[in-house]
């Protein structure tokens, strides 16, 4: 569970510091060391001795685990994440836009989703669709994320319209996230206020009509066996 929040708070935090330019102290920079330790750690762990089923037999020799896992796509997805990238900001800024790889780590979700379904009574279709919905928050997040940044590199062009709805430009942080957020949600339900005029705004909404539809289709055949 502690492994979890960690990696839910490195995969919300990462994206919303990057895209809004929040600035980050010393204080925010030590506890994400101590966060990539700790997830380090259980790294090592889930590598070296965490048993693992196979041909419905446990795996115990550390040496045979090994090798299972470096033939996983999971272990390739691990070590990427925990690439160190933000020590280049020592020598180039945005020390948030160089630690983008730890978004990468929602897709472990996935693989916590299947380890639960196997360690509690609940129906596995039940779990699929409270993974899905909990997956469709993380991306309307992602997504509301993605807008702020639509809006600041396509600023320079007077075209473009979602800079300049309702005074966007002149809203505090929290309330141009908020505003970010219901333009994500919107969009993913179909309900899309805001005319697009700028390419990116056109890409930006073409991108998330057609996860916003294929995310409710999943959580819709999810439900099939409930």
């Amino acid at each position: 569970i502690v492994t979890f929040l960690l990696m839910l708070f490195e995969v919300l935090s990462t994206p919303f510091m990057a895209a809004f330019e929040v600035e980050t102290g010393l204080p925010f920079i030590v506890f994400n060391a101590i966060v990539d330790v700790v997830l380090l750690v259980d790294f090592f762990i889930w590598f070296t001795v965490t048993a693992v089923e196979k041909d419905q037999q446990v795996v115990v020799k550390v040496r045979s685990i090994m090798r299972m896992r470096l033939q996983s796509i999971h272990f390739h997805l691990n070590v990427f994440t925990n690439l160190p990238l933000e020590i280049i900001s020592i020598w180039y800024s945005s020390y948030a836009l160089w630690r983008l790889n730890k978004i990468l780590r929602m897709l472990h979700f996935g693989y916590y989703s299947m380890k639960w379904a196997t360690v509690t009574a609940w129906s596995p279709s039940l779990i699929r669709v409270l993974y899905h919905s909990f997956l469709l928050g993380v991306i309307v997040h992602l997504f509301a994320c993605l807008y702020f940044v639509v809006v600041r590199v396509a600023s320079s062009d007077s075209s473009t319209s979602f800079r300049n709805w309702d005074g966007f430009e002149e809203m505090s942080p929290s309330r141009q996230y908020i505003r970010a957020l219901f333009v994500s949600l919107s969009g993913m339900v179909g309900y899309f206020d805001v005319r697009p005029r700028h390419p990116l705004e056109h890409g930006f909404g073409i991108i998330l009509i057609i996860m916003g539809a294929g995310f409710f289709a999943a959580m819709i055949g999810s439900t099939q066996d409930l």
